[in-house]
């Protein structure tokens, strides 16, 4: 495998057409026009994606099941630590769960455990009608950032890779434009830590036969030098199909190191990818940004880490824990917009969770548009925000919150497109049947956590629409841990 390990160059974005890929289903290439919005979110669909009976302790229901879904024309994967499970766009079973070691072993890569697999992501590629999952192995056998893409639109036969072999790194996200597909995994070795960044053509992706994914063109590039927040990036969805190879892929850094300085700004990083030739991605330097917010360690880390007393919210908004913007997922809508969540870590002092969200013009890197989403405030506990996008330029964000007096129960908001006014929250699935605690990382003692990676994914059929999958757990002891899809719309 002839790899490139590189440490910062110039910056690339590409997008490839929506009709490629061979034996793929056809997706249209020209976005609906633009709508006059009455402000109705709809949820055209919603069913059950993994549903069992379990204990919080049982190997068969991990505390963190992290869901992740990839949405094609005919197919769903759904995705979480128990390994990967095929349904009908319908909601029935195309192909019974494969646990994680069958599934990597099946891709190409044997031998990997999977109790030390981790976190997994995913995403449909609407340009390659491909699908494609990453996951992190945290320690041997097999340490690395696996990727794996499927054949065509059938998500039932993939081929893998290890991007980069490194132990002790995990949480590999994904993103893809039309020139390549781009990951990225959290860097925990380096001071500070950073992350370890990929780019490969699209071009090397779409294996056939007896065929793999190639590697020849693959860049790695190392990114945890440079100042606080600087570290943990991840790549955008970009689903612009005019876009040119000078474009810009761009990365956004979640908050950095643990040790983020408490009561001190809290800054946004972006790198780029550009493309100089169809197989030769660049990665420039890091852009900082100040948010104008405010970083606040969650107050049950031990000092240095945490602060005996925070700001009231939300007439002070911050950031509480520093793996508040953990699952970050970048969206680039149609306009040239870059839109992002930073959520707040589950359990603090005050109650007050919520989460930041930003619109960024790709042209300037800086800031068009933010605000906090605060519910039922004194008593909520929001936390892991992820946004979406449609071909309307609306934006989507999806949420996850719970109280004393609500059950973890999952929310959109919508900011149509051109506005920066959010919409009312619309109940997407409700929990249930016993509330959380109030100051707790789990549900309670004796439930299992609500899933940490609400995702989501557009719907190649219609660009219109979007896909939400979520997780929550259903107790008490013994617990039923619930999974469902849904499919949204705005109108």
């Amino acid at each position: 495998m002839n790899v490139k390990y590189l440490s910062a160059f110039a910056v690339v974005l590409m997008l490839v057409c929506i009709s490629c890929g061979a034996g793929s289903s056809s997706v249209s290439n020209s976005p609906p026009p633009p709508t006059s919005p009455n402000g109705k979110i709809s949820i055209v669909s919603s069913f059950a994606g993994d549903t069992r009976t379990c204990s919080p302790t049982s190997t068969g229901c991990p505390i963190k099941p992290d869901p992740v879904i990839a949405v094609g024309p005919m197919r769903i994967v759904l995705y979480t630590r128990l390994g990967l499970t095929v349904i009908n766009r319908n909601g029935s079973v195309a192909q019974a769960t494969v646990d994680p070691q069958s599934f990597w072993a099946a891709a190409g890569i044997p031998g990997i455990l999977a109790s030390n697999v981790i976190e997994p992501h995913g995403a449909y590629d609407i340009f390659t009608h491909r699908y494609v999952i990453t996951q992190g192995v945290g320690q041997q056998p097999g340490c690395g950032d696996l990727m794996a893409v499927s054949a065509a639109d059938d998500p039932t036969q993939w081929k893998a890779i290890n991007i980069s072999g490194r132990c002790g790194d995990h949480n590999v996200t994904v993103g893809y434009d039309k020139n390549g597909i781009y990951t990225c995994e959290e860097d925990l070795t380096a001071s500070p830590p950073g992350s370890v960044c990929a780019a490969i053509p699209v071009a090397d992706t779409q294996w056939t036969g007896s065929g793999g994914i190639v590697t020849t063109h693959l860049v790695v590039a190392v990114t945890s030098t440079g100042g606080i927040g600087d570290g943990r990036f991840a790549p955008s969805i970009n689903i612009n199909s005019s876009a040119g190879l000078s474009d810009p892929m761009v990365l956004v850094a979640r908050p950095g190191v643990q040790i983020y300085p408490s009561g001190t700004p809290l800054l946004v990083n972006f790198r780029k990818w550009t493309w100089t030739d169809p197989n030769t991605p660049m990665l420039g330097a890091a852009t900082s940004v100040s948010t104008g917010y405010t970083y606040y360690m969650n107050s049950f880390q031990t000092p240095p880490n945490s602060v005996t007393a925070q700001p009231n919210s939300p007439s002070v908004p911050y950031l509480s824990g520093w793996e508040g913007g953990r699952n970050i997922q970048p969206v680039i809508d149609l306009a040239g917009n870059v839109w992002f969540t930073l959520a707040s870590d589950i359990g603090n002092e005050n109650g007050n969770l919520g989460f930041y969200w930003f619109k960024v013009p790709v042209s300037s890197l800086t800031i068009a548009a933010s605000g906090v989403v605060y519910d039922n405030v004194g008593s909520s506990a929001i936390s892991y925000g992820t946004a979406a996008i449609d071909s309307n330029g609306n934006a989507y964000l999806f949420y996850e919150q719970g109280s004393t007096a609500e059950y973890w129960s999952h929310y959109v908001r919508v900011l149509p497109g051109g506005s920066s006014t959010m919409t009312a929250p619309v109940l997407l699935k409700a929990g249930g049947p016993n509330p959380i605690t109030a100051s707790s990382g789990q549900i309670n003692t004796n439930t299992i956590r609500d899933g940490t990676f609400a995702a989501q994914s557009i719907d190649p059929t219609d660009l219109t629409k979007v896909w939400f999958y979520g997780q929550y757990a259903n107790n008490p002891a013994p617990d039923v841990w619930v999974t469902w899809v849904s499919e949204v719309s705005f109108q």
